[in-house]
């Protein structure tokens, strides 16, 4: 039974992860600089129209056709069976960070995809801020666009995690504390962590179980690597036992009583040299819209769905394929958002070419979010997602209580001897 509870605590880690590296070319030129620009800031010259879609329609059972050009097919055929309902808002702009904008500039053409799969002479920004629909490798190149976004420097998280049946039953809760920190590529290089550069640390995290009364004070520890080929190390302190010991990490196992992966997490959280990446090209799509505030509800059948108004935003379209013998999937595909490329929308296909899994991400505006007063923050902050498996008719949703971005954090939470110190 211990070993059990400390399993189900063990893969709550995973559940809010989010996010290399290290000759030269010419600066972007003017229409190039623009061009880039245009990218940040893609409803500059106004916000995406389609025929039929409005602002404050509903969407449902009874009007599904009007949807079908902004829908994928796996959406419309959800909204077609009445799983959900969609209302319509305008499309938010939330332009990044200025210094991330001026960043990508300066690094411009630089940036190149080695031999390896790294990305080679990035320093900070978004690494390929223009993809090329002919380049084999633009699917390869969204995916670390999306690694290396602009997701905030620190961040702090109070959630619950939740599976649920398809009539809305909850079959079990976890509470806990996560804590993300950045030790290198962040805009402010001063604010990089020197030992953890030396180490090419891009990343740590750190969680602490709140509850159930049964996983309460267990606590997991996990470094993650620029390089894509090496593999995270995690670490977990057991409170019953008051040691810490070092687990065997596994992105594509599944969580114990929970329909995800580990990979799973903030939309895709694997190594990308395990799929086969393409790029599916760029479309305006219906999307679960930014909450104007911090909290999202959840409706239509099993309380899966995020019900706050939904807008069309432009997506970048990425399939990937995995490449390891005996993976779950057949295949994901993903969808970038283009101004921020936060993931908003993944669907799952078996190996037979079922669609299996429908993951729904929501995203606050930070403008809207009192925790971050006095802190610039200008990133859409993770407070919802969902993963369905429309098979098993079951889903874990994850929503946030209170999300911290930007505040300091001691590099001394994200070590064992921390941990020690905070399991007593």
């Amino acid at each position: 039974m211990k070993k059990s509870r400390f399993a189900i605590f063990s893969l709550c880690m995973f559940l809010t992860s989010m996010w290399v590296f290290c000759p030269t070319r010419a600066p972007a030129g003017e229409n190039e600089s623009q061009t880039i620009l245009a990218v940040f800031h893609p409803y500059r010259q106004g916000t995406p129209h389609v025929e039929g879609i409005t602002v404050g329609m509903h969407l449902g059972q009874a009007n599904w056709q009007v949807a079908a050009p902004v829908l994928p097919p796996e959406l419309l055929a959800l909204l077609q069976a009445g799983e959900c309902t969609i209302s319509v808002q305008e499309t938010t702009d939330l332009p990044v960070n200025d210094s991330y904008i001026a960043a990508t500039l300066r690094r411009n053409g630089q940036v190149q995809i080695g031999t390896d799969g790294h990305p080679t002479n990035y320093e900070a920004g978004l690494p390929f801020p223009l993809l090329d629909q002919h380049d084999p490798q633009a699917g390869l190149k969204a995916a670390w666009n999306n690694r290396l976004r602009d997701g905030g420097d620190t961040r702090q998280i109070w959630a619950a995690v939740t599976l649920r049946d398809s009539s809305g039953r909850d079959l079990r809760s976890l509470k806990f504390y996560y804590a993300q920190l950045y030790g290198m590529h962040r805009v402010k290089a001063e604010l990089n962590i020197p030992t953890w550069e030396k180490e090419r640390v891009l990343y740590k995290e750190y969680m602490e179980s709140l509850a159930p009364a049964d996983i309460v004070g267990g606590q997991r520890l996990t470094k993650r690597y620029c390089q894509d080929l090496l593999a995270e190390e995690d670490w977990a302190y057991n409170p019953r036992t008051r040691r810490v010991h070092k687990l065997v990490s596994n992105l594509q196992e599944a969580a114990m009583g929970l329909n995800f992966l580990r990979e799973d997490a903030s939309g895709f959280s694997g190594h990308f040299h395990t799929y086969s990446w393409r790029y599916l090209g760029e479309k305006t799509i219906l999307v679960p819209g930014i909450v104007k505030g911090c909290k999202v509800e959840l409706g239509g059948r099993g309380r899966w769905y995020p019900t706050q108004p939904w807008e069309l935003r432009r997506m970048v379209v990425v399939e990937a394929v995995p490449q390891t013998p005996h993976h779950p999937y057949g295949r994901r595909v993903l969808y970038f958002d283009k101004q921020t490329y936060a993931i908003f929308l993944s669907f799952i296909y078996n190996r037979q070419g079922q669609h299996q899994r429908t993951f729904f991400l929501s995203y606050g505006h930070p403008a809207y979010c009192s925790w971050n007063t006095g802190v610039d923050v200008r990133v859409p902050i993770l407070i919802h997602e969902s993963w369905i498996d429309h098979q098993a008719e079951r889903a874990t949703v994850y929503v946030s209580q209170k999300a911290r971005y930007n505040q300091p954090l001691s590099p001394s939470l994200f070590t064992i001897g921390g941990m020690l110190f905070r399991g007593k």
